[in-house]
């Protein structure tokens, strides 16, 4: 073994650095989902907010654009908000398999 540092060595530990953080990240968005009663309490009335517009939208001729806008608006921030939350939680599910492999292929 080398005592020489590489740079292939410096960029192998700043990507697996980076991992670590996309796990923090999804750990840390887990944490809030589960224990932040501001992002629970936030989450529920964009849920409700989104849920009375699709009834809302139900009702609504189509002609009524400003009507049909408004609703999809509100439809589409908890569509945003929660693929947001699921990409952020699925980086961290993959950062978490690699750093895995990783260490299997490290003990081998």
């Amino acid at each position: 073994m080398s005592d020489r540092v590489t740079p292939a060595d410096i960029e192998a530990a700043k990507l697996r650095d980076s991992r670590f953080t996309e796990v923090a990240r999804a750990v840390a968005i887990q944490t809030d989902l589960r224990d932040n009663e501001t992002i629970r309490s936030l989450l529920a009335a964009v849920k409700k907010d989104a849920d009375g517009a699709m009834r809302t939208l139900a009702d609504l001729t189509p002609t009524d654009c400003g009507a049909v806008s408004k609703a999809l608006v509100k439809i589409q921030t908890l569509v945003y908000i929660r693929d947001t939350l699921d990409h952020i939680l699925r980086r961290g599910d993959l950062a978490i398999a690699s750093l895995q492999a990783e260490d299997e292929a490290w003990t081998e």
